[in-house]
């Protein structure tokens, strides 16, 4: 497919200040998609850690028999700790590399100063999705770890802990997927100037509100639901079931209007670059 020579925002509409592309090279699109790659995956992991750590300290009963600061508690505790501080420390640095990895070939064309090609096109329209079967797998790999972790200790125990792992990596990877169709604006605009989507797939408004959806209300309702399962087996006293509505309705109000807000100018942003 031929190409041709792309200046600083050629065939690009100017809009939204956010945006800037007719005021930028390639080059700077280039390095700041890799800055905000980075970026991005390194915020993803730390809520989604945040999300497990309060769900587990604050919100699932644990069995009887760890209840209280106990010899088996305590074991219990930093064997968990230890190997969840290694697996951050691993999941991190590699989600950086592979998050690059994906960004490079699709933004190589701007460090270029050129038009993509219909491959780079592609590479760059699906990006998000990419990143997030990325971070989707790295975190399936710690739901395996934790349970496998803990099963010889307690099944119920194991259980919980894995649902819970399984939470931060849906909070992670829709973190990571709305964040990263909201920051890319600029590479995507370039992409599309002078050829617009046919047989792209590329993500929706449907898409996007489904990971708002999951963020929002898909998080604290599995929760609840583990919860109720969790119940089911032990015996909860009222109070935890009130500091878990209480833990699980913050979550949701905070979360749910921080995914909300991202939505929102995901699709406001193109609307103001056409006027």
């Amino acid at each position: 497919m031929p190409t041709r020579t792309m200046g600083p925002g050629a065939g690009v509409t100017r809009g939204s200040p956010s945006d800037r592309l007719d005021d930028e090279s390639g080059a700077v699109v280039h390095r700041r998609t890799r800055r905000l790659t980075v970026a991005i995956a390194v915020a993803a992991h730390l809520i989604g850690t945040g999300v497990v750590l309060v769900l587990l300290v604050f919100v699932l009963p644990v069995p009887p028999e760890f209840e209280g600061w106990t010899p088996g508690s305590a074991q219990l505790v930093r064997r968990n700790l230890v190997a969840a501080i290694a697996y951050v420390g691993l999941i991190v640095p590699a989600g950086v590399a592979l998050g690059l990895k994906q960004a490079d070939p699709a933004t190589r064309w701007l460090l270029e100063e050129r038009a993509p090609t219909e491959r780079e096109r592609e590479l760059a329209l699906g990006l998000g999705l990419r990143l997030l079967r990325m971070q989707t797998g790295l975190w399936a790999g710690g739901v395996v770890l934790f349970y496998l972790l803990n099963v010889s200790t307690s099944g119920l125990l194991a259980f919980e802990i894995a649902i819970t792992v399984a939470l931060g990596g849906v909070t992670t990877a829709a973190v990571a997927y709305l964040l990263t169709e909201r920051n890319t604006r600029s590479t995507i605009a370039r992409a599309l100037a002078g050829a617009p989507p046919r047989s792209y797939r590329v993500p929706g408004v449907a898409t996007r509100a489904l990971f708002a959806w999951a963020l929002g209300t898909a998080v604290p309702v599995i929760g609840v639901v583990a919860i109720a399962a969790v119940s089911l087996a032990l015996p909860v006293s009222a109070h935890r079931v009130a500091a878990t509505a209480l833990c699980l309705g913050v979550i949701a109000l905070v979360v749910g209007l921080g995914a909300m807000v991202i939505f929102a100018q995901s699709i406001s942003d193109p609307l103001r670059i056409l006027r």
